[in-house]
């Protein structure tokens, strides 16, 4: 939420945008800002300054008007269950920062006080999973639809639709190059608020990338049933890169939906076995 709201602040016409938090940028920490790498690359593009590892001791104020904030060094932000406890270093100190508006984006506590009521809440989203994408929220409010329509119907499940067998084109097996969709430049994107950043693939790119999923290694939602058996036969994936074991291809978060690289695709799934026989290729 804070680096939109620092890039929707720019759009509005603030020079100097300034975005404090609690996250370090090491993308290998537990503690890693929540946003995606490209958002946080676009947002310094745009001129926002990011002070990660940092939080709010004080916001100044002269005249009953906010001027600014202090800070205190951040030295971690969860525990190793990933409950969330920021703890501080005061012996550093830090300078002021000056400004003329301060807008607090923090993350909220859910309410479960009507819970405790004996209510039934049907939930999804952030509420629900935590912080997620938003194809990650729209699968939530799915399984949300089909438990309330559940309840409605006297607690039966609705018939499923049944799905005809999938058909590919021949096309979708082979290795079609990533289809690159070209970003607005900063200038560009600072100068609008009811336009795409990105304006998107045309229809013929769209078609050509449908063409892909066969071997895209897409996890927005969720790996399939069969990633769990991947993993626990200790396989390994072979793209036209390299070879992953599959727990660790497997990890897709908020972050980060696929660990594929642009122009990276699936070649074939090695299953070790314990046979003498060596490896059973799929």
């Amino acid at each position: 939420m804070a680096i939109d709201v620092a890039r929707t602040a720019r759009r509005l016409g603030s020079e100097d945008v300034r975005l404090v938090c609690l996250e370090t940028r090491d993308a290998s920490s537990q503690d890693r800002m929540p946003a995606l790498d490209w958002e946080i690359a676009e947002a310094e593009e745009e001129g926002i300054v990011i002070h990660s590892s940092l939080g709010i001791r004080e916001i100044l104020v002269e005249a009953g008007k906010a001027v600014g904030v202090r800070t205190r060094k951040c030295i971690s932000v969860r525990e190793p269950d990933g409950s969330f406890n920021p703890q501080y270093d005061d012996t550093v100190e830090l300078p002021d920062l000056q400004g003329d508006s301060i807008v607090l984006a923090v993350g909220q506590a859910n309410d479960h006080s009507l819970e405790q009521q004996g209510q039934g809440i049907f939930a999804g989203g952030d509420m629900a999973d935590g912080p997620s994408t938003v194809i990650q929220a729209v699968a939530s409010a799915r399984n949300a639809a089909r438990s309330i329509e559940t309840f409605l119907n006297g607690g039966q499940p609705t018939a499923e639709v049944a799905l005809s067998e999938p058909e590919y084109a021949e096309s979708s097996f082979d290795p079609i190059p990533r289809a690159q969709s070209h970003e607005l430049p900063a200038a560009e994107r600072l100068r609008h608020l009811d336009q795409e950043d990105n304006p998107g693939l045309g229809r013929a790119g769209m078609e050509n990338e449908a063409k892909r999923c066969v071997s895209c290694g897409c996890l927005a939602v969720g790996p399939s049933d069969l990633a769990i058996a991947l993993v626990t036969l200790d396989a390994v994936v072979v793209t036209n890169k390299r070879s992953v074991g599959a727990q660790a291809f497997f990890k897709a978060s908020a972050a980060s939906s696929t660990i594929l690289e642009p122009e990276e695709l699936i070649k074939e799934i090695v299953i070790p076995k314990t046979s003498e026989r060596g490896a059973s290729e799929l």
